[in-house]
């Protein structure tokens, strides 16, 4: 519920990885109705195991009674939402607890425009971990040509670069590396229907993503490919 009202509210200025440490098989039903009453649709969602990456990539991290089960990095700004869990709840007491979420992340979205007037251009990036039933959703609608400039600067370290019709291989040069592995720390999450794998332990860094012919076409064009 926090990952869609901030897709609503933070539109395009903010990022968002929603996950859980024990995901369920499928979204609540009643979850999905009550965000159905006030527009928005999670029914294409599914739950999804909380990674390392989201934590280390994101600005602010949201926790929602996740406890030791979330991970903790320093110079990480954490907040703990307490707020009552909707599994098996029926309608009517989610309804509450929706209205509450839809104020915090009202809340949320105008602190961080507030405090950071860069994220209007640029992005925040907010992760939301809960301790069951996550489910993942990126919040930035990014198109094609979105992507290609988040990689415009990744271009000038290509070593070399060879395509397939189910997916690519580039090699970079290592002084972008910390770049690179926050960049496909967020795009593993966003385009998670590719399998992005990135070696680093070597004189050159070596980014493999395979996936759908169709959607590889397009991520390589976004890639410069």
């Amino acid at each position: 519920m926090a990952a869609a009202f901030l897709r609503q509210i933070g539109g395009r200025r903010v990022i968002v990885h929603s996950a859980g440490s024990e995901p369920a098989e499928d979204l609540n039903p009643a979850v999905v109705a009550s965000l159905a009453e006030v527009g928005l649709d999670i029914s294409g969602e599914r739950p999804k195991l909380l990674v390392d990456e989201m934590a280390q990539t994101a600005d602010v991290v949201v926790t929602m009674g996740c406890g030791d089960a979330c991970p903790v990095y320093p110079g990480k700004r954490y907040l703990d939402w307490e707020l009552p869990d909707p599994a098996g709840k029926p309608i009517e007491e989610v309804r509450p607890i929706r209205d509450e979420i839809e104020r915090r992340v009202t809340a949320l979205v105008a602190e961080l425009l507030a405090g950071n007037p860069s994220v209007a251009s640029d992005g925040a990036l907010v992760g939301i971990m809960s301790s069951s039933k996550g489910f993942l959703c990126r919040l930035d609608e990014r198109d094609r040509s979105e992507q290609a400039e988040r990689w415009r600067d990744q271009r000038a370290f290509v070593v070399s670069s060879v395509r397939s019709e189910n997916g690519f291989r580039v090699t970079f040069d290592p002084a972008c590396r910390d770049d690179l592995v926050a960049l496909v720390a967020i795009e593993r999450v966003c385009c998670d229907w590719a399998d992005w794998s990135l070696t680093t332990a070597t004189e050159v860094i070596i980014l493999e993503v395979t996936g759908p012919a169709r959607e590889i076409e397009a991520l390589a064009e976004a890639f410069g490919l």
